[in-house]
C-alpha cells in the first residue's frame, strides 16, 4: 500500500500593505523626488509607444527610421532609465511617427503632475 501524500499548510501571510509603505516612504523628500523623476520617465515612455502605435509602426520600423536599433526603442518604452528620454529625443520620435509635439503648461491642484496624450 503506497505511503499516503501529505501536503503541508502555509501559514497566512501578515504583511504590511504597500500604500502604507509608499506613503511613509513617499514623506521623504528624496525618496519622492526620486518617485516624481521616474513618474514622468514612465509618462514619456507611455507617450513613446502610443505614438508608434497610433502611426501603425513595429519598434523595427521606428527604428529604422531614427538609424538605430529596436532595442533602443524598446527601452524607451519600458522606462529603462531614470530620466526617460530627452526632448530631442521626443521631437525625433514625433517627427518619424508623422507627429509634432507640443508642449502645454498649465496650473493644477497636482503640481508636477505629468499628463500624456496623443491627438491624430
Amino acid at each position: 500500500m503506497p505511503a499516503k501524500k501529505t501536503t503541508a499548510v502555509r501559514p497566512r501571510r501578515r504583511g504590511v500593505p504597500y500604500r502604507s509603505v509608499r506613503e511613509e516612504l513617499l514623506r521623504k523628500p528624496q525618496v519622492k523626488q526620486a518617485y516624481d523623476e521616474y513618474a514622468a520617465a514612465l509618462a514619456a515612455a507611455r507617450l513613446v509607444r502610443e505614438m508608434r502605435t497610433h502611426a501603425e509602426l513595429t519598434q523595427a520600423q521606428l527604428a529604422s527610421r531614427m538609424n538605430m536599433s529596436a532595442s533602443v526603442i524598446g527601452r524607451l518604452e519600458r522606462g529603462r532609465g531614470r530620466r526617460g528620454p530627452t526632448m530631442e529625443m521626443l521631437l525625433r520620435i514625433a517627427t518619424a511617427c508623422n507627429y509634432s509635439l507640443h508642449l502645454l503648461a498649465k496650473r493644477t491642484n497636482h503640481p508636477g503632475e505629468l499628463d500624456t496624450k496623443v491627438v491624430d
